[in-house]
């Protein structure tokens, strides 16, 4: 079982560190925020602890989601501290993480009886992030950089240990708390980092920009996992759940295109 994380966790930031520097950061963004990370923890407390105990947590997953993104928003802003690069990633990492935990623990102690009040915070942060990067410049930033595949795997790794950590949360932590961390931006950390270090910062603000409407994916996929887990099992049901959100983002990436050829159109009649 352990292999098995390790491998998938790695075969997740490989891939999107790709995407991101044949594609674009925004991609990788959006596409970070799909449940890839929350999946794997939650599907591995299915196996291990059985579908009526993450139907339990899937609440709490959601509150999770809230410090996941408020995560996000102190890593943009401890990251606007410094123009140097090194001082501006280990600014952002140490700020971020410090928000994340005190978010996660706070979190954890509201009492939860459904997933409305975890779902309304979510949509709170998500509309607060939003408008806090509105200031970002929407430019596209060229990774033409490449990064080797041994530098990838390496940092790979440092997801593989978030995910490996947390899926073991639930043998020493009361079920809200474990609930709350299963939703650790264990892709979204490893990631930004990546690109922090190998881009700069340019570049992770573009992957930032545009994850906060991203995450209502996630919140898609942790309200009908304590459903579908019940319904069909933990195989089935993690799938039926990652298809319903993968419609989700496909959707929106397609209105993300329609807006941006609108946008080009508007620019080129007013020239």
């Amino acid at each position: 079982m352990l292999i098995i994380k390790i491998i998938l966790s790695s075969l997740i930031i490989i891939s999107l560190a790709l995407v991101a520097q044949r594609v674009s950061s925004k991609v990788a963004g959006l596409l970070s925020a799909l449940p890839m990370g929350t999946a794997l923890v939650l599907f591995f407390y299915g196996l291990e602890y059985g579908s009526s105990y993450v139907a339990e947590v899937s609440s709490f997953n959601i509150l999770g989601l809230s410090a996941s993104l408020i995560f996000v928003l102190f890593y943009y802003l401890g990251a606007k501290l410094f123009e140097d690069n090194t001082k501006s990633i280990l600014s952002a990492i140490s700020i971020s993480l410090i928000a994340y935990f005190i978010t996660a623990f706070s979190l954890s102690m509201i009492e939860v009886k459904s997933a409305l009040l975890p779902s309304l915070i979510l949509l709170s942060v998500v509309f607060i992030s939003f408008y806090i990067f509105r200031n970002i410049k929407d430019t596209k930033v060229k990774n033409s950089k490449k990064v080797s595949t041994t530098q990838l795997i390496l940092r790979s790794f440092v997801a593989t240990g978030f995910v490996v950590f947390i899926s073991f949360a639930p043998e020493y932590l009361p079920s809200s708390l474990a609930g709350v961390i299963s939703s650790f931006p264990s892709v979204v950390v490893p990631l930004l980092l990546i690109l922090h270090i190998s881009f700069g910062k340019d570049s992770v603000f573009e992957a930032i920009k545009v994850m906060p409407l991203s995450y209502i994916s996630i919140l898609i996929y942790s309200l009908s996992i304590g459903y579908s887990y019940l319904t069909f099992g933990v195989y089935l049901g993690t799938l039926v759940s990652f298809i319903i959100s993968i419609v989700y983002i496909l959707v929106l990436l397609y209105f993300t295109s329609v807006l941006a050829k609108a946008k080009i159109r508007t620019q080129v009649k007013t020239l």
